[in-house]
């Protein structure tokens, strides 16, 4: 597998913090607006040259593993070439899948756990960039 960098850091945050933790991010680190709280389960923010997603803890594609007191965890997304092409790959090697690989608007992502329980995204840029 070839990993073309770092498309994006996701912080998962408990569904009841979920508008908290949206205006820390956009109101006071000034990220910007994001999309509304209401149901949301991820919204972006532009970090300058990196993105950093809050992902809510009710999201179906995301395991919230770790030890923290806040419910929260870090999800780093790796930018791949071919997403379904990274999976077979560590498939074929035992790496759990945490779910296939899956199209969105301008992406399509899967999702891996490693030897830890943490979640990786395995990220691919429908534009052809990274990082």
């Amino acid at each position: 597998m070839q990993v073309r960098g770092i498309d994006f850091v996701a912080v998962t945050v408990p569904r009841a913090r979920w508008a908290e933790a949206n205006r820390f991010y956009s109101s006071t680190l000034g990220l910007g607006a994001g999309d509304e709280p209401d149901d949301d389960v991820f919204v972006e923010y532009d970090a300058g040259q990196q993105t950093i997603a809050l992902i809510s803890d009710d999201n179906p594609h995301v395991t919230v593993r770790g030890g923290g007191t806040s419910g929260s965890a870090v999800t780093i997304a790796l930018a791949v070439p071919d997403v379904r092409q990274a999976v077979e790959e560590l498939r074929a090697v035992g790496v759990s899948v945490l779910f296939d690989p899956a199209e969105y608007g301008i992406c399509f992502v899967a999702g891996i756990v490693d030897l830890l329980g943490n979640t990786i995204f395995l990220h691919q840029r429908k534009d052809g960039t990274a990082g």
